[in-house]
């Protein structure tokens, strides 16, 4: 542990100059990082906020490289830090320096940088489908609440993973991560492209591919749950961006399209509270989750 007082010593330079842009590179199509970002990083950086998320970085792919933390927060998550490295720099700052440092508190006296883990191909993450475990394939969503809540959503009901259409939002942006309390950062995910032919190649790996979609001729998402109960299938729920919704495209590629009944007058809903729901029809309400097989990295 390094204790450290003056804001302008350089071994907080990347806490404290360090711009999302510069954290992460496209993780589907390499680019150029500054030689600070990329070093020991060779797929990007990500940055983890608050005991909580860090908690579950310690247990996740992606390799610490640094901590800063207040005397006080160090000693709450004394247990992790003992999982890192030796070698690996533990800053202690007091906490009205911090806040100075990083300009805003939502960092709850803790940040960690990482080198972000080696992506997952989406063929690694097609096969061994699970008929208990739904996967969720993401077209074009680029909120970052939107995108950390259906994580979070995603870990709670044990899906098998996230499938990102070429356009989707980083999940690893810092707000993504805060918003998914860390899960985001074990959740195995993947780009899927070309869009959307790649669709195909979830049906090919044995996938059902289910539409979300409020059109009339959607099947209502219970009474699919009901059949799936009887029929067990594994189940890739496809859910479309903020506003418009699914493409034309997507949907056409889709096996089936279903809806989430709702009263009359209200068309829709926000894209994470309807993949949650859908979720727990498909994974949670007519049994508990079972722990995963293989479980997260």
């Amino acid at each position: 542990m390094i204790h450290v007082s003056d804001l302008a010593d350089p071994r907080l330079a990347e806490y404290r100059d360090l711009k999302e842009s510069q954290l992460a590179r496209a993780f589907d199509a390499p680019g150029e990082l500054t030689p600070q970002a990329g070093e020991g990083s060779p797929h990007g950086r990500l940055m983890a906020e608050g005991e909580v998320v860090f908690n579950v970085l310690v247990n996740s792919p992606h390799r610490v490289l640094s901590v800063l933390c207040t005397p006080t927060r160090a000693q709450t998550i004394d247990a992790a830090l003992r999982t890192l490295p030796e070698q690996t720099p533990v800053y202690l700052i007091e906490p009205q320096h911090l806040e100075s440092l990083v300009g805003f508190p939502l960092h709850r006296g803790l940040m960690a940088i990482a080198a972000r883990a080696r992506p997952v191909a989406a063929s690694d993450l097609l096969a061994h489908p699970d008929p208990a475990r739904p996967l969720l394939v993401l077209e074009h969503i680029v909120n970052h609440d939107n995108i950390g809540g259906l994580y979070r959503s995603a870990a709670a009901f044990n899906a098998r993973g996230i499938l990102l259409s070429p356009r989707c939002a980083d999940p690893l942006y810092r707000k993504a991560i805060r918003v998914s309390v860390g899960h985001a950062l074990r959740v195995p995910t993947a780009r899927l492209g070309p869009w959307p032919d790649g669709l195909r190649l979830v049906q090919n790996a044995g996938y059902l591919l289910v539409a979300l979609s409020g059109r009339d001729h959607s099947t209502d998402l219970p009474t699919l749950a009901q059949t799936l109960a009887q029929n067990p299938r594994p189940i890739a729920l496809l859910l479309g961006t903020e506003g418009p919704g699914l493409s034309e495209e997507a949907i056409a590629m889709a096996d089936q399209c279903v809806r989430i009944p709702m009263a009359p007058g209200v068309d829709s809903l926000n894209v994470m509270v309807a993949g949650t729901i859908a979720l727990w029809e498909l994974a949670g309400r007519h049994r508990a989750p079972e722990p995963p097989s293989t479980p997260y990295p």
